[in-house]
């Protein structure tokens, strides 16, 4: 990508990065760690043409997983997210309508993100 002065990464993890969770310390400061290097990797990669943006995700599952339905009563929407909900909005992060973002977090997470 330096090389050829263009290209899109997209890191998606998960949205405890920006909010804490009793017992998930590590997993939380982890997921914040990956939210900071994509931040800070676009602000040095802007000059060579690379955008950098990050994905932070809610509970997403996918039958025949079957989820712990008290996690969803925090869900603003009231349910959990599936795979293709994703898909949108990083097809459009990986395409050249989004050459001049970079440095953004997108929260794909049912509302999670809205809590104060």
């Amino acid at each position: 990508m330096l090389r050829q002065k263009a290209g899109k990464i997209i890191n998606v993890t998960t949205c405890l990065g920006e909010r804490g969770l009793p017992n998930c310390t590590a997993y939380c400061a982890a997921a914040g760690g990956v939210i900071q290097f994509s931040r800070a990797l676009a602000l040095e990669w802007a000059k060579s043409g690379i955008t950098v943006n990050a994905v932070t995700l809610g509970w997403i599952f996918e039958p025949p997983e079957i989820p712990d339905e008290r996690i969803a009563r925090y869900i603003p929407t009231k349910r959990y997210g599936r795979p293709e909900e994703l898909t949108p909005l990083v097809v459009y992060l990986a395409s050249s309508a989004s050459d001049w973002i970079t440095g953004q977090v997108y929260s794909v997470d049912g509302g999670v993100m809205g809590h104060s």
